[in-house]
């Protein structure tokens, strides 16, 4: 895979990423993905956004531990330079072993009937401004906001047979992994 790059100015770049530093928490895991020009950082229900320019087809995804050390700590090279090459992301000076995605963006286009699972699989694997201009952002809000709902439900009627909630959360996180591994988007079931 060749190496990808961007470069964003200091200041703009430090001044974005003050977003995460008031909040405490953060999910695991951070993604990054750059299009027409603007870099965007998303972590949970936080996304920032700057200007920058490169070669950046995809997305990668890697701990929030970075962005926070980042937050509190910014940069002092301008411009700030992010590189990944072979499961590595590069800002500035510090690097995390990082997962690739390579965008595709054709991948919403063709889920006509998309299934839990793959909603969740495209909150996981799609920027935020991918899945708000994809009109699935409702959708994928509603099946993160059912999930637990349903997993109880299940987990009841399961009971007698010793299925446990964190089994079945267990299950689902297998199955959203399964999707994002098999050909790298979700499934038509059209």
């Amino acid at each position: 895979m060749d190496m990808k790059k961007l470069s964003a100015d200091l200041s703009e770049f430090n001044y974005a990423l003050r977003g995460f530093k008031k909040r405490r928490q953060l999910d695991e895991e951070a993604l990054l993905s750059f299009d027409e020009g603007i870099l965007c950082i998303e972590s949970g229900e936080v996304t920032v956004t700057m200007h920058a320019s490169g070669d950046w087809d995809g997305s990668a995804e890697f701990s929030s531990a970075l962005i926070k050390a980042l937050a509190q700590v910014p940069l002092g090279t301008n411009p700030v330079v992010i590189t990944y090459e072979e499961g590595t992301l590069h800002i500035g000076t510090m690097k995390i072993p990082c997962h690739w995605r390579k965008r595709d963006a054709a991948i919403l286009n063709r889920l006509e009937n998309p299934s839990t699972i793959d909603l969740l699989a495209l909150d996981r694997s799609l920027p935020r401004h991918e899945i708000h201009g994809s009109g699935l952002a409702r959708r994928i809000s509603e099946a993160k906001a059912n999930l637990p709902k349903q997993v109880a439900k299940a987990a009841k009627l399961l009971a007698d047979l010793e299925i446990s909630e964190a089994a079945l959360m267990d299950l689902v996180e297998q199955r959203v992994s399964s999707r994002l591994r098999r050909d790298g988007e979700p499934s038509d079931r059209s």
